[in-house]
């Protein structure tokens, strides 16, 4: 079940971003620093919660080793995808 759940939440935390920017982007397209930050920072959850539920034993404490990385650079990933998902949307449009 823990299995199931660190799944659910690292596809979470690599899709919520873009679906929340492609979304948002067609509804309100005057805030769209406010709608990057809300998809970063639910990719970012999603990332927290992954290393959270995920049990990689490296060294000892390995488990909260990765809660702490999660918790410095989770946002880059999200960053780069709701980037990407900008940059394709512009040129599509």
């Amino acid at each position: 079940m823990k299995t199931l759940i660190s799944l659910i939440s690292l596809l979470a935390g690599l899709i919520l971003p873009v679906v929340l920017m492609i979304m948002f982007r067609s509804t309100a397209s005057t805030q769209i620093l406010l709608i990057a930050l809300a998809a970063i920072g639910s990719g970012w959850l999603c990332n927290i919660v992954w290393a959270s539920t995920t049990a990689i034993e490296v060294v000892d404490g390995g488990a909260s080793e990765t809660r702490k990385i999660a918790i410095k650079f989770g946002w880059i990933c999200p960053s780069v995808l709701v980037l990407l998902t900008f940059v394709i949307q512009l040129f599509l449009r």
